[in-house]
């Protein structure tokens, strides 16, 4: 599961991959790994586009990848 924003396994993260204190169980953003977050959200028929106003609704995905 490749969730937005940063690898939630740490409370706080050290920001270095070379020290993650779970390299077994960290997860890459969607963008990490070059995936077009809003291409793909169209794609599949979702509703995405960027915020100008904090007080407008947001519409948050997650992306499951299955092999």
């Amino acid at each position: 599961m490749l969730l937005m924003g940063s690898c939630p396994r740490c409370e706080e993260c050290v920001g270095r991959p070379q020290e993650c204190r779970e390299p077994g169980s960290a997860r890459p953003t969607p963008e990490g790994l070059a995936i077009d977050l809003f291409a793909t959200a169209r794609n599949a028929g979702y509703p995405l586009e960027v915020l100008t106003d904090p007080a407008q609704p947001m519409n948050r995905y997650a992306i499951l990848l299955v092999g």
